[in-house]
């Protein structure tokens, strides 16, 4: 029969033992995903967005999901022309930072894109609704006008940002 001290000196080994092979496991997974994500930038930088695509997404499973890794993942997706990939991205950005108006800018492009053109005009008309003046949602919202045919709501728009008045387009 083993003392209590025995037993105390077995659990100890066991579980130093046990740390000594997790913690290095751990380190190397978590470590992996900070990687992929660098290495992500890179490529972005470099204008290879598949690429770079790729690795986010090897990031993002790798458990690296961090506001910014899923703005970087969507942006990729959007330059390398993968509109119908991008769209969770910014959904799942936009349930974790749900007041992030450039994410809701950016999806109602990926909708207006789509041709998904009144999930688009609902995104913009909520950042138009907590700041009316910003030129750069005025000019995504005559964009998406201009998606949906809607040429005089997106002319309005786009004189609203010009600070022009009907007729004097010169």
């Amino acid at each position: 029969m083993a003392t209590t001290k025995t037993r105390q000196y077995l659990t100890y080994a066991v579980m130093t033992l046990g740390l000594t092979v997790l913690i290095p496991i751990m380190y190397h997974t978590i470590r992996q995903a900070q990687v992929y994500s660098f290495h992500a930038d890179r490529m972005f930088e470099e204008g290879q967005f598949e690429e770079a695509a790729k690795l986010y997404s090897a990031a993002l499973i790798g458990g690296l999901d961090t506001p910014i890794l899923l703005r970087r993942l969507g942006d990729a997706y959007l330059s390398s022309g993968k509109f119908a990939m991008a769209v969770p991205v910014f959904i799942r950005l936009l349930q974790i930072e749900p007041d992030n108006q450039v994410a809701m800018l950016k999806l109602a492009k990926l909708y207006s894109l789509l041709n998904r053109t009144d999930e688009a005009l609902v995104l913009v008309e909520r950042v138009l609704h907590d700041h009316p003046d910003w030129r750069i949602a005025l000019i995504a919202r005559a964009r998406v006008f201009t998606m949906a045919s809607k040429f005089e709501e997106a002319i309005r728009d786009y004189r609203t940002v010009l600070h022009e008045k009907k007729g004097e387009i010169k």
